[in-house]
Order: structure tokens, then sequence, then C-alpha cells
């Protein structure tokens, strides 16, 4: 049993009036073992429930034990069908969050308290930013109870200039997931309707890498995001992680026939955003032009050697698209793409003269290589 949270001398003061500006939703599935060792983690770490805790489980065959270990903490417990979407019943949990910050956290990971904290008092104070988190840290657990910590998430850096632009090419260039961070709630409400209505008409087999950059994407252009110096999370490397690792690569869904209507869909919803942060008379070709290049230096990060490598072993389907598009190619293009854009931004912050990006050989490469029917069927 967990120890009493309720004891105000475990905690001071100072403590429980941070932890009461924010809530912790935690999305389940049928994984009642990692719900267990995350709930008597934060009943011993953090002074529940002034730090308020919600459960949303969608186990299809394990609900009975999630709702059972959970109803020995003080927690909040919600049911949802199994069917449910992921950001459907995110969004049905940010909708029962009445404080000002919320943090998601996976059941199998854990929150470092002093990230926490201090990503709280970085928001609380400094309001022209949306998201706040500190460094990541992965943790492999072998046989006989032996941990390996390191690193990871390392090439992250604080989105801080004032044009949304300038902030979604940093986080595209060093991309990492903001999804697991401290946010402004109201923020969280309005981007998961906006992602909810987008899974629900998108292709299940294809919807969530887009899902996710969608909504880390929104945030960056609606506020800033601080990286601060302090650990703030330890994602455990598992299951999980393995099993979505392909569906959310980037080369994943570029070679997928439904590639095209997806990443329009996409686009149409990041230009609809840019234009309101933008508050400029950027029309809809320039707006577009400028989405594919930033889209562009994002999938460049998988494009390394090492990666297209280990895509080139281990997929057989990939080798002849490899050699019929000479995707080696890429990565120089999509360089030539972000230097030219950082130089645009640098001398035209609202992009008045975007039409000249469109004139590079470069530009019509990427439209050529987004657009083109043929380069997804190979």
């Amino acid at each position: 049993m967990p120890q009493d949270t309720s004891n105000p001398q475990r905690f001071d003061r100072e403590i429980i009036n941070k932890a009461q500006h924010i809530t912790i939703l935690i999305p389940t599935y049928d994984r009642p073992d990692y719900i267990a060792r995350n709930l008597n983690y934060l009943s011993q770490c953090f002074p529940l429930p002034a730090l308020r805790v919600l459960i949303l489980d969608s186990s299809p065959n394990l609900s009975e034990e999630v709702a059972r270990i959970a109803s020995r903490f003080p927690v909040e417990y919600y049911r949802f069908a199994p069917t449910t979407l992921f950001a459907e019943k995110l969004l049905a949990g940010f909708r029962l969050v009445t404080t000002p910050l919320v943090a998601i956290l996976a059941d199998d990971d854990l929150l470092v308290p002093e990230g926490l904290y201090t990503s709280i008092d970085f928001l609380l104070t400094h309001p022209d930013y949306s998201i706040a988190s500190g460094a990541y840290a992965s943790l492999a657990i072998h046989e006989q109870s032996n941990l390996k910590c390191k690193p990871t998430y390392t090439q992250m850096r604080s989105l801080e200039g004032e044009n949304p632009l300038t902030r979604l090419l940093n986080f595209y260039t060093h991309y990492g997931p903001l999804y697991y961070a401290v946010h402004r709630t109201s923020l969280m409400q309005k981007i998961y309707e906006e992602a909810t209505q987008y899974s629900l008409q998108a292709n299940p087999d294809h919807f969530q890498c887009h899902e996710e950059l969608m909504i880390d994407s929104l945030q960056v252009i609606l506020g800033k995001y601080k990286k601060l110096p302090v650990y703030y999370y330890i994602r455990e490397v598992g299951q999980s992680l393995a099993s979505n690792r392909d569906k959310l690569s980037p080369i994943h869904f570029l070679l997928s026939p439904y590639f095209h209507p997806e990443y329009k869909r996409f686009r149409d919803i990041m230009k609809h955003y840019l234009r309101e942060a933008l508050r400029e008379d950027n029309s809809d070709q320039e707006l577009e032009e400028i989405l594919d290049i930033l889209y562009g230096t994002y999938i460049n990060s998988a494009l390394t050697p090492d990666r297209l490598l280990e895509q080139y072993r281990n997929n057989t389907p990939f080798k002849e698209y490899f050699k019929v598009h000479k995707m080696r190619d890429l990565p120089y293009y999509f360089a030539k793409y972000r230097k030219k854009l950082q130089h645009s931004i640098k001398v035209n912050r609202n992009l008045a003269e975007a039409d000249k990006i469109q004139q590079l050989t470069a530009i019509k490469f990427l439209k050529g290589y987004l657009q083109a029917d043929n380069c997804i069927k190979g």
C-alpha cells in the first residue's frame, strides 16, 4: 500500500502550492503493472492529491485490474471504450482539467520532481511561453534489475524567437517530441479538438506521425518553448517505444499511398494557424511553399546515412525505392532549403518576399518530391 500522501508534513507548503497549479494525465491500455509502479512512485515523490492525477484507461481486457489498482491511490480513474482514439481520449481528459497547467505522463515513464516544479514556476512567470520542460533520459531495465540510464532527445533546443516561422524552423531542424512536457491547459484543449477531428478523418494506418507532429507544431506556432537546465522526464525503453517506431518514422509514411492526401490535410491545418499567428496578408501559395520547406527540414532528420542504411537493410521494399529515386541526394537538397529559409526569415521577418524563395531549384525539387504520385508508388 502507498504511504499516506495527505500528511502535510511530508511536503512543505511551497511544494503543495506549486502542485495545485497542474494536473497529470496518464493514458493507459491494458498495462496494470505499469500503472501500479507509476502510481506508487508518484504517491511517494509528489503531494497527492494536491497534485491531481487522472488515469485515462481504454483497456479492452484488464480495465477492472487497472481500476482496482487506481482505487488504492488518491487519484481519479476514468474508463473509455477500447476503440477510443488516442487524441479523443486525451481531449476528454483535458476537458476534465481545472488547473491552468497540465502534463501528459506515459504509464511506463517517470516524472522528475525538480523538473516538474521548475517547469511550473517558469510557465507561471512567463505568459508568452506555452510549453516548458527540462532534459530527458532513457531508462533500460535489464535482467536482475540492472538499470542503464542515459540522456535522450539531446538535440532539442528552446524555441524562443518572436516569429512563429523561426520557431518552427528550429523545431524541425532539431526535432524532438514536445508531447511530454508542461503545457497550458486552454491551449491543449484547443489543439486536441483540432487533432481529434484530424484523427477521425485520417487513414488509421497513417495518421499517427502527422497527428503528433501537428500537435507539437501548433503549440510552437501559438507560443514559445523553454528547455530548462534540469532533468524533467525519464522514458523507459520498452515495448511501447519499439512498437510505434516504424509508424512514427517519416520514412514509413513517405512510402505510403496515403501520403499525399494526408500531407495536404496536415498542411491546410498548419496554414490556417500560421496565417493567424503571422497576422500578415500571405497568400495560400506563399504559406504552402514555406510549409513544404519546413516539412522537408523535418523529413531530413530521418534521412541521415545511418537511418537510411538501417531501413535499407531491414525493409526489402526500400531497396528498389532507394535505387530508383536516389534518396542519398535528398539530405543535400534539404540542407539547402534550411539555409535559404533561415536567411529569408532573418532578412524579412514576415516573408513578404517569399516568392523569391520559390524560384530556387531546390524548392521545385521538393515540390515534385512531395506532390508527385509516381514518387509514392516507387
